[in-house]
C-alpha cells in the first residue's frame, strides 16, 4: 500500500512518478513476481476499493483507477524486460 500511496502522490511530477514505479517494479522483480501476479493485484485492487467505498467508488473513479493501474501495470512490465 506504501507504493500505491507513493505512486497517486508522484501523479503530478512525471519523472518522479518514472523513478517510483520503475523503483517498485525492481523490487517486485526481486521478489519474483511475475505477469500474473501484476493483473491478479490489479483485479483485487479494483475490488477491493469498491468494496470500500460502495456506492462512492462511481464508474469514473472505476475507470480512473483501472486507467492508473493499467499504465503502472505496463510500466513494470517494461522495466521487468529489461531486468538482468
Amino acid at each position: 500500500m506504501d507504493s500505491i500511496a507513493a505512486i497517486v502522490g508522484a501523479l503530478d511530477t512525471r519523472d518522479l512518478l518514472q523513478s517510483v514505479v520503475s523503483e517498485t517494479a525492481r523490487h517486485h522483480i526481486g521478489f519474483g513476481a511475475q505477469s500474473a501476479h501484476f493483473a491478479a493485484f490489479g483485479q483485487a485492487l479494483i475490488w477491493g476499493l469498491e468494496q470500500q467505498f460502495g456506492a462512492a467508488f462511481t464508474p469514473e473513479l472505476r475507470t480512473a483507477w483501472t486507467t492508473l493501474y493499467d499504465a503502472v501495470q505496463d510500466e513494470m512490465m517494461r522495466v521487468a524486460v529489461k531486468a538482468p
